[in-house]
């Protein structure tokens, strides 16, 4: 680190990759911790297990083994360090907010006891609205959207937290490999004399003199048209808004209907699954629970007795009426039959749904829609 920053002092060009090449390795190391830790089930992948299954398309890496307890006197010991190292930090930090405060205080008696400087001798009103010390309180409209703003900005900073500590291992691996790209490219881009003549360009175009004769140009032709333009784009973007106001609309209401009638075949609750990990707490194995690798015979064995049948899912295909996605014909991986929503068989006998992936309408709800698995 001292040479790299004895380098960088001596030579700024390299100040952007010493940036970028900073943060790849707090991601490695970050990754080297995860790595260390003695319970297996608190590592995560390599960075070479991603590497080489980028290049050869799979990991050559073998299924581990994990048996109950194991390392587990190590483990103890790894997490009594780091809550001992936590809890000495929480009590130095509140041993400077204590501090702080007596410091608050000593600072507020000695004020007191100095007096109130305001040698202001106008008549003071009641204070609040007109005098009548009522306030109103600016942020009362705002909480809501205050509160949605702090989700938003929590839920980013759990994902940041999990790419740096690689629980989201695939995207630190492509971000730590970035950095690294990006910090060895910008060794041998000329940062000197790029900003150099960019400034020069800059100066000498708009900073000179003839930037006079540019105004009088502006106004006698071009200011009438960019005027023109203007209305043009106001005009355009005035249609454009109407066409979004007007989709808008049409997503809410397929929005709505589409809630409806999930509720009517799935059930009263809709939940979105996250794509990335953005839990407040991990979930990790405890040391009791073991893994073991299944071997190549017993695996083709049990793929013998495997009968592969593809349930159709809650996603819904359609405009005015949506109803379950396309059927999978057994061929192709599907299972044959029809059965109900609660699983229950279903003869397809009523009129109306003897087309397969056929809904039946929902009438007063004693018509159950019905999907093919």
């Amino acid at each position: 680190v001292f040479v790299a920053a004895v380098i960088v002092v001596e030579h700024p060009k390299y100040l952007l990759s010493f940036i970028l090449a900073s943060l790849g390795l707090i991601l490695s190391s970050s990754l080297a911790f995860r790595r260390n830790c003695p319970s297996k089930w608190f590592r995560c992948r390599t960075y070479h297990y991603h590497l080489r299954t980028l290049i050869l398309g799979k990991g050559i890496s073998p299924p581990q083994t994990i048996v109950p307890y194991e390392n587990a006197e190590e483990f103890e010991e790894f997490e009594k360090k780091w809550e001992e190292n936590v809890k000495t930090y929480e009590e130095e930090a509140e041993k400077a907010r204590i501090e702080n405060l007596q410091k608050q205080e000593e600072y507020q008696k000695e004020m007191a006891a100095i007096g109130d400087a305001n040698v202001d001798i106008s008549t003071q009103g009641g204070g609040g609205v007109m005098g009548t010390g009522v306030t109103i309180d600016p942020f009362a409209a705002l909480w809501v959207q205050i509160q949605t703003i702090v989700e938003q900005v929590v839920t980013i900073m759990r994902f940041v937290r999990n790419v740096v500590i690689w629980e989201e291992s695939y995207i630190a691996f492509w971000l730590t490999t970035s950095l690294y790209l990006l910090a060895i490219v910008c060794l041998f881009v000329p940062w000197g004399w790029l900003i150099l003549w960019t400034s020069r360009i800059l100066v000498w175009t708009f900073l000179g003199p003839w930037m006079m004769c540019v105004d009088i140009f502006w106004h006698s032709y071009f200011k009438q048209k960019f005027q023109e333009m203007k209305e043009e784009g106001e005009k355009a973007q005035q249609e454009q808004l109407d066409l979004l106001r007007m989709q808008a609309r049409t997503a809410r209401e397929d929005a709505k209907k589409l809630k409806v009638l999930k509720k009517a075949m799935f059930g009263p609750y809709i939940s979105n699954v996250p794509t990335f990990k953005t839990s407040r707490y991990k979930s990790l194995p405890l040391l009791a629970s073991e893994a073991q690798p299944i071997s190549a015979s017993k695996l083709k064995k049990e793929k013998e007795t495997w009968r592969i049948t593809r349930v159709k899912g809650q996603h819904l295909e359609g405009v005015m009426i949506p109803t379950i996605e396309d059927t999978v014909h057994p061929e192709e991986g599907g299972g044959e039959g029809t059965i109900g929503l609660d699983g229950s068989p279903f003869d397809g006998e009523e009129e109306g749904a003897n087309e397969v992936g056929e809904t039946k309408p929902l009438v007063n709800g004693k018509k159950k829609p019905v999907y093919t698995a």
